[in-house]
């Protein structure tokens, strides 16, 4: 799955090439500090914080292109935190290495 994938991104804004730019220059500008609160919600084991965050991460993502990491926001906002907790958590790697490729990604290709 591609990091970031330009034409999902244009799908998504009607084709707006300049605003597909701007979203995922937004985006990246944003990803540190979700990734400082993640990691605060994690060292905390603040599940409802953790939610809350994932769900608006998510949200962020549904004009960028960047199906790997909406994939995990995705899987992670749709999955019961209460039910298997330890599971939930065990998740959390992944989105941090998402995030560091959507960080380390300069642009679209």
């Amino acid at each position: 799955m591609k990091i970031l994938d330009k034409q999902m991104a244009l799908t998504a804004v009607a084709g707006n090439e300049q605003l597909a730019q701007t979203l995922l220059q937004t985006l990246q500008e944003q990803l540190s500090t979700y990734r400082e609160q993640i990691r605060d919600g994690l060292e905390k084991r603040d599940l409802d914080m953790l939610k809350a965050i994932v769900h608006k991460l998510s949200g962020a993502l549904n004009y960028v292109g960047a199906p790997a990491l909406k994939a995990i926001c995705d899987e992670l906002d749709c999955d019961d935190h209460r039910t298997d907790p330890i599971n939930w958590l065990q998740k959390f790697p992944a989105l941090q290495e998402q995030i560091d490729e959507v960080l380390n990604t300069p642009g679209y290709d």
